[in-house]
């Protein structure tokens, strides 16, 4: 056998080695990339869409809060009116007596 023989040999040997090692990580790699889009994108897909309608409850809600504290501040303003109207009329209708 020539050294060109030999070193044929020595490749063949090493590549056919090399194919059985790499093979169990391949399978591994088919395997996991399957998990991944069969259970784990689809469970982020979802998270995703009820981060989306959990962000629009909350924007929501952050309007109405605003609104409420601004229809509190009105009503608070409306009712000091009343009370100083209410005060002033007493007040003429004890003068008027």
């Amino acid at each position: 056998m020539t050294d060109q023989e030999m070193i044929e040999a020595i490749r063949l040997i090493v590549k056919e080695v090399v194919r059985e090692e790499i093979e169990p990580v391949k399978n591994y790699e088919r395997g996991t990339r399957v998990l991944i889009e069969s259970k784990i994108e689809p469970q982020i897909r979802a998270v995703a869409e009820q981060h989306g309608e959990i962000i629009k409850k909350i924007e929501t809600l952050s309007q109405r809060r605003e609104a409420s504290t601004a229809l509190k501040g009105r009503v608070q303003v409306l009712e000091n009116v009343a009370k100083n109207h209410t005060e002033r009329i007493e007040m003429l209708e004890a003068k008027a007596q």
